[in-house]
């Protein structure tokens, strides 16, 4: 009975151990599957990105007036591979080829026009090309395709969109307006915008303000069509009347902006000062007498009075100024 007690308790012994063990190899075997799975994406995603292709960086302006000429950069780490060809693309149409073993190769591509300039190379770094007689169709999305030699062909690229604008070049021009003005008349003035696409809005600001809708009148435009465009011209007339009750400086100014909401550094103004000479008589009027009618002392009337009463000069003389700062003496 003993003896069998004794087996029975040494089988429980090694079963229990071979329990413990399966856990512990269990546990090292999780440990080594995380350890694997870490190195595999290190392996992936950190090595090839310094050994292989990648394309780094393109350079394509957003905005750009008709009359400009653009350059278009597309920068790349060719890494282990070798560099097969470079191709730009307007709208998924390719209108230039780069290969280091070939000629350069243009196509013809609507609203695209290729112009060699000193700083355009292209090479095993970088590609860059420049573009002019921008019109209408130029406007689209450019791309850079940038592939790898055998074995492997690898192929990268990146875009970026481009929109060609007529812009304003000169300020509005202000007509209709006087130089001198008196109380109570009327100034009308005329801002005309120059040319452009998309067509500007007009704002009038008299000293400052901006022009209430009553003091302005409909809005004017002309049209015309150049290099596909529409092109617009905005004239916007102010009316308003000199009110001494609303104005009191000889000098008014008046500004008129041209904005273009598509393109706020292309914001164009004017101004022009007008001068109503009475408006500044009327100010040193009301700068000589009190609220209540009566003259101020001038500053020598002040100062002889402070002397009298300091006893600083004798009190059988008394000075009093007229109203043209003369001295009498009684």
């Amino acid at each position: 009975m003993a003896t069998m007690c004794k087996i029975i308790c040494s089988k429980m012994r090694s079963r229990n151990e071979q329990n413990v063990n399966r856990r512990k190899g269990t546990k090292m075997h999780f440990i080594w599957n995380i350890i694997f799975c870490f190195l595999t994406i290190l392996t992936i995603n950190v090595i090839p990105r310094t050994q292989s292709l990648d394309l780094t960086d393109i350079n394509v302006p957003q905005i750009v007036d008709v009359r400009d000429t653009v350059t278009l950069l597309c920068n790349y780490s060719m890494g282990r591979d070798k560099l097969h060809s470079v191709k730009w693309y307007k709208d998924d149409q390719e209108f230039y080829r780069y290969s280091p073993t070939e000629s350069k190769r243009t196509f013809p591509v609507m609203g695209v026009t290729i112009v060699h300039q000193p700083h355009d190379e292209c090479n095993r770094r970088h590609c860059s090309i420049s573009l002019s007689q921008l019109n209408s169709y130029s406007t689209g999305v450019y791309k850079c395709e940038v592939s790898g030699d055998a074995p492997a062909f690898p192929v990268v690229y990146d875009s970026r969109n481009m929109t060609v604008y007529a812009l304003p070049l000169s300020d509005p021009v202000v007509t209709g307006l006087g130089q001198r003005y008196e109380i109570g008349d009327f100034v009308f003035a005329n801002c005309t915008s120059d040319i452009s696409y998309p067509a500007a809005h007009l704002s009038w600001y008299i000293n400052d303000v901006k022009a209430t809708p009553d003091q302005l009148l409909p809005q004017r435009e002309n049209k015309m069509d150049v290099h596909g465009f529409t092109l617009h011209s905005r004239t916007l007339n102010m009316r308003f009347a000199i009110d001494k009750s609303r104005f009191n400086e000889a000098r008014i100014f008046l500004k008129c902006v041209a904005r273009i909401k598509e393109v706020p550094n292309a914001t164009r103004e004017s101004t022009h000062m007008i001068i109503v000479p009475k408006l500044q008589v009327q100010k040193e009027m009301s700068l000589n007498y009190r609220s209540d009618g009566t003259k101020p002392q001038t500053f020598y009337q002040n100062i002889f009075t402070i002397l009298i009463g300091m006893n600083l000069i004798p009190k059988i003389c008394f000075y009093v100024l007229n109203d043209n700062n003369n001295i009498i003496v009684r």
